[in-house]
């Protein structure tokens, strides 16, 4: 594996300036949010990010509202967090079905929709599920 800088940004702006600066020099640069298939992606050296951007300490991406008209899921939320919502078993059932479907308990603390949606994993979460909600990523 190739050496990487690694950034953890503490704040929504300085996150998006990383990836800025880097787009800019044309640094392959990839977000961190649960991590769990990006160590392995990593082996493979024409996938391999210059810069990991860890995402998951932003407030931003560690919201979870779910309301009567829309639910916002943050990127960086575990699975076993999404789990264990009461108000978001009740509202979408089938979306926190397919999360409780993926990986150990292990992975399902590091796992996240964010970071599933991004690697488009096959054994990722199935987001067909969450297509009938209007979802808008």
């Amino acid at each position: 594996m190739e050496s990487f800088a690694y950034a953890a940004p503490t704040t929504l702006d300085e996150a998006l300036e990383i990836l800025r600066a880097n787009q800019r020099r044309k640094v392959r640069t990839q977000l961190l949010a649960g991590g769990t298939d990006m160590l392995v992606q990593m082996r493979t050296v024409d996938r391999a990010p210059r810069v990991i951007v860890d995402v998951k300490h932003l407030k931003e991406t560690n919201r979870l509202a779910v309301g009567a008209g829309e639910t916002f899921v943050g990127a960086a939320i575990p699975g076993v967090v999404l789990t264990a919502d009461a108000k978001l078993n009740a509202r979408h059932p089938g979306l926190v079905e397919a999360v409780d479907l993926i990986g150990s308990s292990q992975i399902q603390g590091r796992a996240s929709l964010g970071g599933n949606l991004c690697n488009a994993s096959p054994a990722a979460i199935p987001f067909p599920r969450s297509s009938p909600m209007a979802a808008y990523v």
